[in-house]
């Protein structure tokens, strides 16, 4: 898993656990917790973390 980010797939939940949030499912929600205060990624990584979060089976709330 990637630094920062935990997929509890028994809660079908995505953690951030540098923000301490869970993030909602959805490519919009994670451009914008992805490109902002502390992450600030953009390019090659931003589109490689986006591609992995679609992989997995996100709880929608």
């Amino acid at each position: 898993m990637s630094d920062g980010f935990l997929y509890k797939p028994e809660w079908q939940g995505l953690l951030c656990t540098q923000c301490g949030v869970c993030l909602r499912p959805g490519r919009s929600v994670w451009l914008r917790h992805l490109k902002q205060k502390p992450h600030y990624l953009r390019g090659v990584p931003l589109k490689a973390l986006v591609e992995l979060f679609a992989t997995y089976g996100l709880l929608v709330p």
